[in-house]
This record gives C-alpha cells, structure tokens and sequence, in this order.
C-alpha cells in the first residue's frame, strides 16, 4: 500500500468517525438549518481532505468541530445581512406603481435636457474664461473645497471666490435670472 492510499483511508477512517459530530454542530449553530449543515459538513471534510497530511489526530476533532462551529456561525451572520431577491422586485415594483410609462418618459427627457443644459452653460463659460470654467467645475461640480482649489490653481482663497462671484454672475446674466448658483 503507498501512501496515498494511506492517506485516503486514514481520511475515510476520520470521515466514519467524525462526520456524524461535524454535521450535528453544524446544525446546532446554523438554527437547525439541514441543507446548510450539509453543505459545511463537505466543506469541512474537503478542507481536511486538502490538507489532511498537516493535521495531527489528537487535535482533529477540535479543528473539526471547530471549523464547522465557525463555518456555520459565518453563515447566519451572513444570510442575516442578505436581502432576499422578493424583497428587492417587490421595493423596486412599486417605485415604478406609482407612475404612469408618460411621467417615466417625460422624466427621463426633462432630465437628460437640464444635463445638456449644463453642459451649455459650461462649454459657453470655457469660452468666456478659462479660469472661470475651472473655478466652477472644481467648485460646483465637483464639490472640493474651496481652499483646495485655491492651492491648486495657485491663487489665494479670496481670489478665487472672486473669480467664483463673477462667473456665476455671468452665467445668471446669460441663462436665467432665477438660476440660484451660489
């Protein structure tokens, strides 16, 4: 006999013995769930049949039901963060329940036509002021601090909400005296 047919019976031998005890813990610590305790009873026996060489038989049990213990713990842990997949269709049915397909479609357009509209304003503004331009996105798009982008651009804080005043003021005077931009 080699030893690789050593090791598979010696595996099988501890397989017999424990598998009963690994399957129990992991009932117990998976709320008496069976398939769930099925399933890390095999992943316990498999980790121990990839490394069944390194284990040494007096702390096998331990590691054995130990191993399943945790496996089955991590589990619960787990499927108690999970959302189940009704849950999901049923929140996301009825956000669109409450809309007709039109206010869906006329949504979806009103929206895409306020981003092209931004990207007017901002293109126009490149074309006045680079600085300006620059001022904005960083500012306004892009929500960093204004201090930030004042060491960036290499100017002073109070430089730069003067170049901010004057930019949003241009782009009021130009598109809408409504336009609320600061």
């Amino acid at each position: 006999m080699d030893t690789h047919e050593k090791d598979i019976n010696g595996f099988l031998q501890v397989y017999d013995t424990y598998k009963t005890d690994v399957f129990k813990t992991a009932m117990r610590y998976s709320n008496h769930n069976y398939h769930v305790a099925e399933e890390i009873t095999q992943e316990v026996f498999l980790k121990l049949y990839n490394h069944f060489e390194v284990y040494e038989e007096e702390y096998l049990q331990a590691w054995l039901l130990m191993t399943a213990k945790n496996a089955a713990i991590n589990h619960v842990m787990k499927s108690r963060r999970e959302i189940p997949d009704e849950d999901i269709e049923q929140k996301s049915d009825l956000h669109f329940m409450d809309k007709s397909a039109e206010e869906i479609v006329i949504e979806r357009i009103e929206t895409e036509e306020v981003v092209g509209y931004g990207r007017t304003i901002l293109d126009e503004l490149y074309q006045k002021n680079e600085r300006w331009y620059d001022a904005v996105t960083m500012v306004d798009c892009l929500d960093r601090k204004p201090q930030e982008v004042a060491e960036e651009l290499g100017i002073s804080a109070d430089v730069l909400y003067s170049i901010l005043y004057r930019a949003r003021k241009w782009v009021r005077k130009h598109y809408d005296p409504d336009l609320d931009m600061e």
